[in-house]
């Protein structure tokens, strides 16, 4: 039967994915089966096993939505789809990236999913102190906003909320991105690299000359569009982008690396942001947690005072699927205006927001 279903068998993954907010699928062949996994709050979970006999319809099936070449198991391959069920009620866009293993070729599915609207930076869980700093970021004519964080920190969650706000004041808003995530009403978005061809720099040099107002870079990533950047922010233009960097502080010194002059960095760079995404305790299971003997060590390390609260877990419940976490929220450093992530993940935790596992996760990455 199940070979003679692969088509529903991807259409259940990718509905099963969609219904427990999953952002990607991880399809990966094994010796005896092909395992299915979610990652939901950014953590993988195991969803099911199947037979490793349809391995290959379900590549091929993967390869035929996304138009990739059927013949070609030696190479990586990228591409992208758009899903909808076979009833026509849901649909979501699917990027694609497969590799070769040892087993055979695995898929990666990044999902997104259109019911799941862009948030408002209030919904981003921002401290208020840092939302009036973003805002008024945001809101300033010229000038370059940077957001730092590691993969998976949700840097381009905050870049779109951005623009949600920039696109109530009636300005003239274009993005350059790589790829285009989500489509946004009013704002010209333009695809770079890929297909396309195109590259950050020779874009954004083009896209200078259509008249502008605040100009969304996906990412800085060399010398080259680091120049361009602080130039349009230097003629005018409010430029938001996203850098690797470890901190608020560290933005400035990966830009000095590339190469920036100090003095165009004083003239132009108007808010510096590092983020990192963090669970939320499922406040439907959330109980004490009573393992303070357990964070002793932690404290006596920073030198700081045991709260004499408990910290807030999970117990468990058919809400969060037995894991205690349900959701995730930003915890984020601005330069020159509030605490370090470290701290500001810590009052989040004597809070009873998130448990005290992501203080030290944050504190050690």
């Amino acid at each position: 039967m199940e070979h003679n279903n692969i088509e529903v068998i991807v259409d259940t993954i990718i509905e099963s994915a969609l219904d427990v907010r999953s952002s990607d699928i991880h399809i990966d062949p094994m010796l005896e089966a092909l395992v299915v996994s979610f990652r939901i709050d950014g953590v993988i979970r195991h969803y099911r096993d199947f037979s490793i006999d349809i391995h290959e319809g379900v590549m091929l099936r993967i390869k035929v939505l996304a138009r990739l070449p059927f013949d070609e198991k030696r190479l990586p391959k990228d591409g992208k789809f758009v899903w909808r069920s076979r009833d026509g009620a849901r649909s979501a866009e699917v990027r694609v990236s497969m590799m070769p293993t040892i087993y055979g070729e695995n898929a990666v599915l990044r999902l997104f999913d259109p019911l799941i609207s862009i948030f408002s930076l209030s919904d981003l869980g921002f401290s208020k102190p840092q939302e009036v700093a973003l805002c008024k970021a945001l809101d300033a004519h010229a000038g370059l906003i940077m957001i730092a964080g590691p993969t998976g920190s949700g840097k381009t969650t905050t870049l779109y909320s951005s623009l949600k706000h920039i696109r109530s004041s009636h300005r003239l808003v274009v993005t350059i991105e790589h790829p285009v995530e989500r489509r946004i009403d009013d704002v010209r978005q333009i695809e770079v690299g890929g297909y396309s061809k195109l590259e950050y720099a020779s874009v954004l040099r083009s896209v200078l000359r259509q008249d502008p107002d605040v100009i969304m870079i996906g990412e800085i990533r060399d010398n080259e569009s680091a120049e361009l950047a602080i130039e349009s922010a230097l003629t005018g233009h409010l430029v938001i982008s996203t850098i690797h960097a470890m901190s608020a502080e560290g933005i400035r010194e990966r830009l000095l690396h590339m190469g920036v002059p100090s003095y165009l960095l004083d003239a132009t760079l108007i808010c510096s942001m590092s983020q990192r995404l963090v669970s939320k305790v499922c406040t439907r299971c959330m109980v004490n947690d009573a393992s303070m003997d357990t964070y002793a060590p932690w404290f006596e390390y920073e030198g700081i005072s045991m709260p004499s609260m408990f910290f807030k877990k999970g117990a468990g419940c058919g809400e969060c699927n037995q894991t205690g976490i349900s959701g995730r929220t930003i915890v984020a450093e601005i330069a020159g205006h509030d605490a370090s992530l470290q701290k500001e993940v810590y009052h989040r935790a004597c809070s009873g927001i998130i448990p005290f596992s992501e203080v030290l996760r944050i504190s050690y990455a």
